[in-house]
């Protein structure tokens, strides 16, 4: 009698099952070699493999938490046994493994630069030290010595090379005219042109946006 051998074949990539199961250590053995061989020389299917051990990894470390820390409040009884026995589910498992994952991704964008909702500044046309802000999505300006009265003033902000960043109206008030500027000002030097009611630059102030 012939033996046949039994014979598995892989796809040009293997799918993302096999590569899950690979990294899980479940992978049928007669599958191994052949994705093994195919890992030599496929930098894709060998990220995927790494992001599945990834999360293998968060889930055995919250699994390990699961028992340690639900051990520890089973035995108060009441509140913490049930804490105990819905950490025993692998739902709630799962879930926090990828409550990990993803605390721990936010922990890198630590250097990504902040943005406050609203910043404020008041400005005055002299020449001298530029006031600075924080990046920001909405700054409220206050001209103190802009138009107590009149308008609206139109006015154009501009970055350090001239170019338009936004435009929009400047409205008088007793303390000086008031701007609310809604535009994702990053890092760098700005201008804030006042014009007239002839249409030329009345007035031109600067301030500048730096990272916290």
């Amino acid at each position: 009698m012939v033996q046949v051998e039994e014979c598995v074949e892989l796809s040009a990539h293997g799918s993302d099952d096999q590569l899950e199961r690979y990294a899980l250590g479940r992978l049928p053995a007669v599958e191994v070699p052949l994705l093994e061989e195919h890992l030599l020389v496929c930098v894709d299917c060998r990220e995927k493999v790494d992001s599945f051990d990834n999360v293998a990894v968060a889930m055995r470390e919250a699994l390990a938490w699961n028992h340690l820390g639900a051990d520890r409040v089973k035995a108060k009884g009441g509140f913490g046994a049930w804490i105990a026995a819905a950490l025993r589910r692998p739902a709630v498992a799962m879930t926090l493994a990828f409550a990990l994952l993803i605390a721990a991704i936010a922990s890198f964008s630590h250097d990504k630069p902040r943005f406050a909702r609203i910043a404020a500044l008041q400005l005055t046309a002299t020449r001298g030290e530029m006031p600075s802000t924080v990046p920001t999505s909405e700054l409220n300006l206050t001209l103190a010595d802009g138009p107590r009265e009149g308008g609206p003033f139109r006015v154009e902000l501009v970055n350090a090379a001239g170019g338009p960043v936004w435009q929009g109206l400047a409205e008088s008030s007793p303390s000086g005219a008031r701007i609310d500027v809604r535009a994702w000002l990053v890092q760098g030097d700005y201008f804030l042109r006042l014009y007239g009611e002839s249409g030329a630059v009345a007035r031109e102030y600067g301030f500048r946006v730096r990272n916290p």
